[in-house]
């Protein structure tokens, strides 16, 4: 009986420790990939600008793609917006928001994944050389996030980078594939 209170203890302290740790934890995430693709401006633009077209370039498309879609809006420009159900762990339920645009220089978005709050996505195009500079950005803040998951959020943010970036890189080399295909 000792020794299962000796054990008990020890993981109090272990989790106790981890959420004291949590509160000097940044708070905040950013995740940001660039690629210059050979392409006119507008051609980019378009491609991200038409979220019927994202299932051309998404990364996470191509892991599920019988996920269930729902557009709203027109699907293209400020208001468009989808919703996703998937069974796959890795793509999940969640929703995006198109919530400013200005064309060829920048599109933003909310993107809300069921239980994890909500990030700011934003793609910016610029002419670069011959083609179009697109940088892929994504900004998440712990405070947006219920106090009962915060701690964890912020935790998961030390690996964001990590586990969010190649899947930008992904999506805009596929993007890259798909407008170097319509030449």
């Amino acid at each position: 009986m000792k020794i299962i209170i000796k054990i008990l203890k020890w993981i109090g302290i272990v989790i106790v420790s981890l959420l004291v740790i949590s509160f000097i934890l940044p708070g905040k995430s950013h995740v940001e990939r660039s690629r210059v693709i050979k392409a006119d401006v507008t051609n980019v633009f378009t491609l991200v600008n038409d979220l019927h077209q994202w299932n051309k370039w998404s990364p996470w498309y191509k892991l599920d793609t019988t996920a269930k879609m729902e557009y709203f809006g027109t699907g293209i420009g400020k208001g468009a917006g989808y919703s996703w159900n998937s069974t796959n762990k890795n793509v999940g339920k969640g929703n995006l928001m198109v919530t400013d645009v200005k064309e060829n220089e920048f599109i933003t978005s909310d993107l809300t994944f069921d239980g994890m709050g909500t990030s700011k996505v934003k793609y910016t195009f610029s002419k670069e050389g011959d083609g179009t500079k697109i940088t892929w950005a994504m900004d998440q803040d712990a405070a947006g996030t219920p106090i009962t998951t915060r701690p964890m959020c912020k935790y998961f943010y030390l690996f964001m980078d990590k586990m969010i970036g190649p899947d930008f890189e992904k999506g805009l080399s596929n993007m890259d594939s798909v407008l170097q295909s319509k030449k």
